[in-house]
């Protein structure tokens, strides 16, 4: 399917070339704001010269229903092989601005997929945050869309 038909189902995927046109928010939201619970794991968020990746999640972060319990999995200080600005400092200003949400922070080995879980979905993230501008892909990426099955 396009990304434009915002088709939410079990299995869908799409193989995304580079400038292939990808609103992730209209595509998202629907799953985002029924959310209670809300896992974002993305390995380095902070490793991105251009900021898309953060500007991404602040995007994917105001998606979300204000009374979701957000957790951010990413990597502490020494998983990065380069970075310009503290980890300790971005967690503490994103609990800061934004009260629902936790970063958790963790070793290499422990971060290492890119995806979104909510308590219904898991959505692959392929390439990241950092795969996304201005509605389309900066780069071949791949997004998938899971429905988990309740317990």
């Amino acid at each position: 399917p396009k990304p434009y038909h915002k088709v939410i189902k079990d299995g869908v995927m799409w193989a995304c070339e580079k400038d292939y046109t990808f609103p992730f928010p209209a595509i998202f939201k629907p799953i985002l704001r029924r959310a209670v619970k809300i896992k974002i794991n993305e390995p380095f968020i902070l490793q991105d010269n251009n900021n898309l990746a953060r500007k991404n999640l602040d995007k994917t972060i105001a998606l979300c229903n204000p009374d979701s319990k957000i957790q951010i999995h990413t990597l502490e200080q020494e998983g990065y092989d380069y970075l310009e600005m503290s980890v300790l400092d971005w967690k503490s200003e994103m609990e800061k601005t934004h009260k629902n949400v936790r970063i958790i922070l963790k070793k290499r080995y422990y971060v290492r997929e890119r995806y979104i879980e909510t308590d219904n979905f898991i959505i692959n993230l392929g390439h990241g945050f950092q795969a996304f501008k201005n509605g389309k892909t900066t780069q071949q990426t791949n997004i998938s869309i899971h429905y988990k099955p309740n317990k």
